[in-house]
């Protein structure tokens, strides 16, 4: 598999093949992700700012942000703009005229890396690894240090904690029919089903601890919870577009997420605002927002 480290530097090898396959590589599928003019970012800006005043009631809090930061990062990631990842990291780590502290920094930049690494599940490898590997090119230094400290808890869980976890959020999302779509999966291929539970959801999906490596880095764990889980797989399925019956399951298992709330007397105000169909459209509406800003969306859809 092959990545890139930033859109600045390219492929990280270019293999030793003919003209002829070379121009066939190129034509068409070979252009890098739109660079952003200044003014297009500052646009990017304007919306991200816009954004974020609408979660809720408003208040422009640390739990909106996060929120926003999870949906557009995922939206950004499925349309392949790593420009417009920067842009909204650049965004979320600055506080007017000034830069967050380093605490604010590490935690933002670590819900957007989670997020993205997240994102593999609706849309695969070749554009998380573009977005995250432009992402980091673009983070500070103490930043960078500070990420590099932390390790998610992912390697060391048994097995059958991860098909546990997997089968609960799988469960949490699509009941009363879960088991009715598990079988659907298991129609188009056996293992469908099996490695939806055990890879997807409760691989990578689940939220997990992350624990450092030498001093505590992160003031928020940057998981992506239910609620959060939720916009993520909507907001990639919506950036994607051509995929109606599944925005649909996963707009259905955001509100969901809002009755288990009511029913465990947990969640905070923003995960049970947008769990909600106001929450709904917020998500969708910002994800068609930012993907028009970047670019050409069908151009860009499955590429």
């Amino acid at each position: 598999m092959s990545g890139q480290g930033d859109t600045k530097s390219g492929p990280l090898f270019i293999p030793a093949v003919s003209s002829r396959v070379q121009a066939l590589i190129k034509a068409g599928y070979y252009e890098p992700p739109k660079q952003l003019e200044s003014s297009e970012e500052r646009e990017l800006n304007e919306a991200f700012a816009q954004i974020w005043s609408a979660v809720g009631g408003g208040t422009r809090d640390e739990e909106g942000l996060r929120a926003m930061l999870v949906v557009l990062t995922s939206a950004l990631i499925s349309v392949n703009s790593p420009a417009g990842l920067c842009a909204l990291y650049r965004f979320a780590s600055s506080n007017g005229s000034s830069l967050a502290s380093l605490q604010d920094r590490v935690d933002r930049a670590g819900l957007m890396r989670e997020a993205g690494i997240k994102c593999i599940i609706i849309i695969g490898g070749p554009k998380p690894i573009n977005c995250l590997g432009a992402l980091r090119a673009s983070l500070e230094d103490d930043v960078k240090k500070k990420l590099d400290s932390v390790r998610s808890s992912r390697e060391s869980l048994p097995q059958h904690q991860v098909i546990d976890n997997g089968a609960k959020l799988f469960n949490s999302i699509y009941s009363p029919h879960a088991d009715e779509l598990l079988g659907r999966l298991r129609e188009c291929h056996p293992d469908f089903g099996d490695f939806v539970i055990q890879h997807a959801y409760g691989g990578l999906l689940s939220s997990v601890p992350f624990h450092p490596t030498s001093q505590a880095v992160h003031h928020r764990q940057p998981n992506v919870h239910r609620t959060f889980a939720s916009v993520l797989m909507m907001a990639c399925v919506r950036a994607q577009g051509g995929a109606g019956p599944q925005l649909t399951g996963h707009v259905y298992g955001l509100l969901k997420a809002g009755e288990e709330m009511d029913e465990n007397g947990d969640g905070n105000a923003v995960e049970k605002w947008l769990a909600t169909e106001d929450g709904a459209e917020w998500v969708m509406r910002s994800v068609d927002r930012v993907c028009e800003l970047v670019g050409d969306r069908s151009t860009r859809r499955g590429t």
